[in-house]
């Protein structure tokens, strides 16, 4: 945890959440990377968006998005404390929900599913379903006669009540027409980073040429090292139809950055996280309000579950 003073005694506060296995910095490596940027004052912009932009370009956090996201977090943390924020809040829907979040307004949510069998991925199913939750996210990349058995009984047994998306997590090796015609059938929402950035290249092109993409497709820990012009391409011709943002993994303002494209394309994002702390879960939740579609499902689900290694 990071805590800053401003020169009028006011506190923000940040978190550095890194999941092991996952993000690319370690908590040690963020840990030093923050002792070394705060050792003396910082000069920013009174504008959030410049001072931020400036934070993202400090040396010391590059290749280290949660030490980043940390120092962000505890900047506007400061900053929502300055009379002008009020006024900042009011004037912009994104600025707004970031420095002045409304009490108690709910988010949709998706829930990740368990997948370690049929009945496990159905029970997990029946007890989201139980506390409201319509939008359910499957695992993909293990044993795919077994997924398909999974999403054949999740259809079955709730219907159109319910909307599935599934996360490959770039394991589909062949074609992605292949694996689509195969998933298509269970009016999959969408599906969360099919393959890698090399391969789901070339079946964007030859989907172009075939009539367009069968399955909307979503961007995830590809963003950590796309640019921005390659992905406005995909986006502004319909390939890629969601982005998925997660702080941790990005940086809040890489997080507000890729949302301005996506909007400005046409696309949608979903707001996600790293199971991480209350701080950051705090931060998460006022991004989904500012950046994520109002039409799609956060995936703020922190229930945790359990799935097959």
């Amino acid at each position: 945890m990071l805590t800053l003073q401003d020169e009028s005694g006011r506190l923000g506060h940040g978190e550095a959440s890194p999941l092991p296995g996952y993000s690319i910095e370690t908590l040690e490596q963020c840990e030093t990377a923050l002792n070394q940027t705060v050792t003396s004052s910082l000069s920013l912009s009174d504008s959030p968006a410049e001072a931020l932009a400036t934070l993202s370009e400090l040396p010391e956090l590059q290749g280290l998005p949660s030490a980043q996201c940390c120092l962000e977090m505890a900047y506007l943390d400061l900053f929502s404390q300055r009379p002008e924020a009020a006024q900042l809040g009011a004037d912009s829907t994104l600025w707004g929900p970031l420095l002045s979040p409304p009490a108690s307004v709910p988010i949709a949510v998706a829930a990740l599913l368990e997948n370690a069998s049929v009945e496990a991925c159905l029970s997990s199913a029946e007890r989201a379903l139980a506390t409201g939750v319509t939008t359910f996210k499957l695992k993909l990349g293990t044993d795919l006669e077994l997924e398909l058995a999974q999403l054949g009984a999740l259809r079955a047994a709730f219907g159109s009540r319910v909307k599935i998306r599934v996360d490959a997590n770039q394991s589909f090796t062949s074609p992605l027409a292949q694996t689509f015609a195969v998933l298509e059938p269970f009016g999959l929402e969408f599906i969360e980073e099919p393959s890698f950035v090399s391969l789901l290249a070339e079946s964007l092109l030859d989907a172009a040429t075939e009539g367009g993409v069968r399955i909307p497709i979503a961007l995830d820990e590809s963003l950590r090292t796309l640019d921005e012009s390659n992905v406005g391409i995909w986006l502004k011709n319909a390939w890629i139809q969601v982005l998925v943002l997660k702080p941790m993994s990005l940086g809040l303002w890489r997080c507000i950055r890729w949302a301005q494209l996506a909007e400005a394309c046409g696309a949608k994002c979903v707001v996600s996280h790293l199971f991480s702390g209350p701080i950051a879960t705090a931060w998460e939740q006022r991004l989904a309000r500012s950046l994520g579609s109002r039409d799609l499902a956060q995936g703020l689900h922190y229930a945790p579950q359990p799935s097959r290694s």
